[in-house]
């Protein structure tokens, strides 16, 4: 039986849910891959689903800015090469 692990409800990929980590700087996300050679891709996505913005993530760490987005609760999320979403994160714009 495979464990399953969950942030926010959302179900993770154990195994590829450790290759991310992700470092917030004021308007500033930076994403890094650890020891991946897939090409993985993130959005983001405002409360009510809709895609704001979408990235690739084809380097070992991009930087995302937040620039653009007003105050609010948002959600990053980061999908595979087959475009299965690995994680998503809760993101909230002061």
């Amino acid at each position: 039986m495979k464990k399953k692990a969950y942030y926010n409800s959302y179900p993770l990929n154990v195994l590829e849910s450790q290759k991310i980590s992700l470092v917030v700087a004021s308007n500033l996300i930076f994403v890094k891959i650890h020891n991946s050679e897939a090409n993985h891709s993130a959005k983001i996505h405002n409360i009510s689903g809709s895609v704001l913005s979408q990235f690739n993530l084809n380097k070992e760490t991009t930087e995302i800015s937040l620039e653009n987005l007003v105050q609010g609760i948002y959600f990053l999320t980061i999908e595979n090469e087959k475009g299965v979403s690995i994680t998503t994160k809760k993101i909230i714009k002061k």
